[in-house]
């Protein structure tokens, strides 16, 4: 583990298994973003289930005991909004605590702030770039640090590698044209 100059601890959960034994739920209704992500994040090293839906979500959330959640905004039937009221009504006991992190395409700054402000920890705009991750939404960190093992920057850090995978897979398959 290292500090930054700006105090921030990084930790090595880049490492193929810097994620064990970190259950993260990915709820995303589109099949390949949510099997991209969840494959990143398995080779990482993490216990990955995904869900389709929030009603999916929710269920995972109850049975499984997340560290972590990963969810979209917009989905058919009921949104990230919902699901995060959902989280939360369960309670500190039953999973209701677990840190939530939205993912949309919602990405001015307005949207961001009312994200947050609605309940959600963070917010990655989508689709994922290493710019993004790393510049859009700088207290991120300080608002998740602490909330699950290992800390949010080592979240980051995690997201800065899945990020820069899909752009070199997006300049491999361009130079292959």
């Amino acid at each position: 583990m290292r500090t930054t100059n700006s105090g921030l601890v990084v930790s090595a959960l880049c490492r193929p298994n810097g994620l064990s034994n970190l259950t993260i739920v990915i709820v995303e209704d589109h099949e390949d973003a949510r099997g991209y992500l969840g494959l990143f994040l398995g080779r990482l090293g993490a216990n990955v289930v995904m869900a389709r839906n929030a009603f999916e979500g929710l269920e995972a959330v109850k049975n499984c005991r997340p560290k972590l959640v990963l969810s979209d905004i917009s989905m058919p039937d009921r949104d990230g909004f919902s699901l995060l009221r959902d989280i939360r009504a369960l309670g500190p006991d039953a999973g209701g605590r677990v840190p939530v992190v939205a993912m949309t395409a919602l990405v001015s700054r307005a949207d961001r702030a009312w994200i947050i402000d609605v309940g959600f920890q963070a917010c990655l705009p989508k689709p994922f770039t290493v710019e993004k991750v790393n510049g859009n939404d700088p207290g991120c960190a300080q608002r998740l640090s602490g909330r699950f093992d290992g800390g949010f920057p080592a979240a980051v850090s995690v997201f800065n590698r899945y990020a820069q995978a899909e752009k070199t897979a997006e300049s491999a398959k361009e130079g292959a044209v």
